[in-house]
């Protein structure tokens, strides 16, 4: 069993076969049960309407799964098909569909507000509502937005371009490939492998955060070969597409793919 807390929310999590999810069950409702009696001995109360539970594995896993709920005294709960977890909605499967769909809905809420007030903004001013209320959101935990598929990367995209074209009043017609180049703005691609690669870096040279640091390192030869001058990372064997997105496995092949002068570099950091 293991935990991470934020400030005043705890979350348990386990991983296991199918096979053992009953077993599992009742050690994640005991230990429920054992912090919900050391929190009334200190005099303070578990807040079971705001607990929520939730399975994550593949389609095919979550279907022979006969587990429905966790059950903590004589309260039930029933495990969530999403949950959101700082800001962030996760959902069974970990596709991040859910996420998109409501990041979209909230952006084009805002571009619709600052498209309506548009002749009372300047340019400068309509770029800082943008960045603020819009590109903010889109960049925030992106990270946790790598593997995505292709419809999912295509919503988010058309809602960078929504927002281009309203800080320069641009129609819909009009091309602004270029103009993403001109004001050094990234496509949604690039920007979830470029702040991929931020978090990357700090974990490779500044060693934070540290539970992420113990899921990658270098790879080491037995022997000294030039090889050892490449900065490559330790490759891991998966079998699905869902490990793939690990940030372990996504790191490998993101770093590996850099050229050689980029992981050699004497500069530990990104502008």
């Amino acid at each position: 069993m293991k935990y991470i807390v934020y400030a005043d929310d705890i979350q348990l999590y386990i991983t296991c076969v199918v096979s053992e999810l009953p077993t599992v069950v009742k050690r994640m409702e005991a230990c429920i049960a054992d912090i919900q009696m050391w929190l009334t001995c200190n005099l303070l109360v578990l807040n079971l309407k705001k607990t929520e539970a939730m399975l994550f594995g593949t389609r095919q896993q979550l279907e022979k799964c006969t587990v429905s709920e966790l059950r903590v005294g004589d309260v039930s709960i029933p495990f969530s098909s999403t949950v959101r977890d700082l800001g962030v909605f996760l959902d069974s499967t970990l596709s991040m569909e859910s996420h998109v769909n409501r990041l979209c809905s909230g952006c084009y809420m805002y571009l619709r507000v600052i498209h309506r007030l548009r002749k009372s903004l300047t340019k400068k001013h309509r770029l800082l509502a943008v960045q603020s209320l819009v590109l903010s959101r889109l960049k925030y935990c992106t990270p946790a937005l790598i593997g995505l598929n292709d419809k999912l990367v295509s919503k988010l995209q058309l809602v960078h371009y929504a927002a281009i074209r309203t800080v320069l009043e641009f129609k819909k017609s009009d091309r602004i490939s270029h103009h993403l180049i001109n004001h050094n703005w990234l496509s949604i691609e690039y920007l979830i492998k470029y702040r991929f690669l931020l978090l990357l870096v700090s974990v490779l040279f500044h060693s934070s955060p540290k539970y992420l640091c113990e899921r990658i390192r270098f790879h080491e030869n037995a022997r000294s070969l030039r090889s050892i001058l490449s900065q490559r990372l330790t490759s891991n064997r998966t079998r699905t597409h869902a490990a793939d997105k690990a940030f372990s496995n996504f790191a490998l092949h993101l770093w590996n793919s850099l050229p050689q002068f980029l992981r050699n570099s004497s500069i530990k950091s990104f502008p």
